[in-house]
């Protein structure tokens, strides 16, 4: 009984969110497309200026790209909670809130970077395969459960405005006694964004080998040609799937804190 519960409340989360995604469809994607885009012509000539070789070029690529994330998780957050007010979205008001928590924006967006860097050093160092394995397996249970803790940690920033390590003691207070209801619900909602991603890539390349045959890997080796063509392809999948993986996050962070803490976040954020 509680299971089917927690399904059918899991369940109503992600349709919730397809709602709100496909009903403000134009106006989330522009939030979307204007991030996305800048910080991928940022990272492109980033790799073209430096090395892309070297250890610390591909370190700031990852942080823009995680900070790219955050950013844009933080304004489409902003957006959401809007919609579900039955308020228009205003697109100034949405970057605004965004500014007022830069700061806090970089400090989450580096404690993420310095969790991938760790995986990728594991990877690096390991030079057995077995230790290679064990290590790798320990790592990403830690993982699992540090990024399960901070799942509401950028609705935390946004609209209860903590700010530096305080944003990430409210984070984790919140699913403390709810570990594996958060868990089951961050299981569904990485399973309904590869495959929403999965669907619209397999959209693009059809529709793109079909109208411009550009895309034709039994035909070519992978050239560079090929691999602009291929990141063009994934900045528009992000584009298009990446907001409803922040929709989704903040409709649960809504019923969590309703049921829980009796606290509407629509009537919060001013």
């Amino acid at each position: 009984m509680v299971f089917l519960s927690f399904v059918s409340r899991n369940i109503e989360i992600l349709s919730n969110s397809f709602r709100i995604y496909f009903t403000n469809f134009s106006r989330i994607v522009i939030f979307s497309a204007i991030l996305n885009i800048v910080f991928f012509i940022i990272r492109e000539l980033l790799a073209y200026i430096i090395s892309p070789d070297t250890v610390i070029s591909n370190i700031i690529v990852l942080w823009l790209t995680i900070f790219n994330f955050v950013l844009a998780y933080g304004v489409i957050a902003t957006s959401t909670a809007l919609v579900m007010d039955n308020r228009k979205i205003d697109i100034l008001f949405c970057f605004q809130r965004v500014w007022y928590s830069i700061l806090t924006f970089v400090l989450i967006s580096a404690i993420y970077t310095g969790l991938a860097v760790i995986l990728f050093g594991i990877l690096q160092l390991a030079n057995n395969s077995m230790i290679l394995i064990l290590a790798g397996f320990a790592y990403m249970v830690a993982l699992i459960f540090i990024m399960n803790y901070l799942v509401s940690v950028v609705e935390v920033n946004i609209f209860e405005q903590y700010r530096g390590i305080n944003v990430f003691k409210r984070a984790i207070s919140l699913v403390k006694d709810s570990w594996f209801e958060a868990f089951g619900f961050n299981f569904l909602r990485i399973l309904a964004w590869f495959g929403f991603s999965f669907a619209i890539t397999l959209i693009i390349i059809l529709l793109t080998t079909q109208i411009f045959p550009l895309i034709n890997l039994s035909a070519r080796a992978i050239d560079s040609n090929i691999q602009i063509e291929l990141k063009l392809v994934q900045l528009v999948v992000t584009i298009l799937t990446q907001p409803l993986f922040y929709i989704a996050g903040v409709v649960w962070y809504y019923q969590t804190r309703l049921t829980r803490e009796n606290v509407d976040i629509r009537t919060i954020l001013t």
